[in-house]
């Protein structure tokens, strides 16, 4: 008998897992010209780019009921969920729109075109996330307050900021392009091929910076190295080429080769 009562709690606990699961898919062309911006707070974020035409959604969350007193009635704190995943979306010429239309934390999986633009930007320090980003080919820009960022072979160019939250982005390629990577509380690192042409930017102001590649330095003042000067530190990688434009205020900025 209470092994009967073990097996029925663990298929209704499946059955309200597989409950909390929702889908949703929307068009949108795999081209650098087109564009997704995502607009968030209370939610953990996983995106993977894909060789395909349609953003793939799954979200995983506590989806409410409409109280019966509000059937009728627009809630004002929210957009409409009008994709039944708790998104709401809007599409402007090139661009799809989404944001989180229900209170709560919830988590977002998506596969997204490899080659369009995606925007990320949350909200609120209402909860401690990681927004992650892998396999993606254009334009990133993230700006995160309590989140931590994860990027994974990304080829850029990325602009991406959090406050409360840590860094970690490895490039599969460096495009001769502006790359800005700033964190005030959080750590920072940073992962490139060995090859990588990058004119370096540093500003660290409580942190120390680590290295393994050979970086050639601008001197400020006469007679004093680059190199002490962790504020506003200049230098070359591999002759320049990409600007790489690092920042963390309170923490260690790790920036290394990526293992072959």
């Amino acid at each position: 008998m209470k092994k009967s009562g073990i097996m029925l709690m663990v298929m209704l606990w499946s059955t309200m897992v597989m409950a909390a699961e929702k889908e949703f898919k929307a068009a949108l062309k795999n081209s650098p010209e087109n564009q997704l911006v995502l607009n968030l707070d209370q939610s953990d974020l996983m995106i993977e780019g894909y060789n395909g035409n349609e953003v793939l959604i799954k979200v995983e969350g506590d989806f409410k009921e409409i109280p019966e007193r509000a059937q009728g009635l627009t809630p004002l704190s929210r957009s409409q969920d009008n994709t039944g995943v708790g998104l709401s979306m809007k599409q402007e010429g090139n661009t799809l729109y989404l944001q989180k239309a229900i209170q709560g934390r919830i988590k977002i999986t998506m596969k997204v075109p490899m080659e369009v633009a995606v925007k990320v930007q949350e909200k609120n320090y209402m909860d401690k996330t990681t927004y992650t980003l892998k396999g993606l080919q254009g334009d990133l820009e993230i700006n995160a307050k309590a989140a931590s960022l994860k990027l994974e072979e990304i080829s850029g160019p990325v602009v991406a900021k959090t406050v409360s939250g840590d860094i970690y982005c490895a490039f599969r390629d460096m495009k001769d392009k502006a790359n800005l990577l700033h964190c005030t509380t959080g750590s920072l690192e940073v992962l490139m091929p060995e090859q990588s042409a990058v004119n370096l930017k540093i500003r660290s102001f409580n942190g120390e910076v680590y290295t393994d590649f050979q970086i050639d330095t601008e001197v400020k003042e006469a007679g004093v190295s680059a190199f002490f000067n962790l504020y506003n530190f200049r230098g070359t990688i591999n002759g320049g080429g990409a600007t790489l434009d690092l920042q963390s205020m309170e923490s260690d900025i790790y920036l290394r080769k990526v293992k072959q």
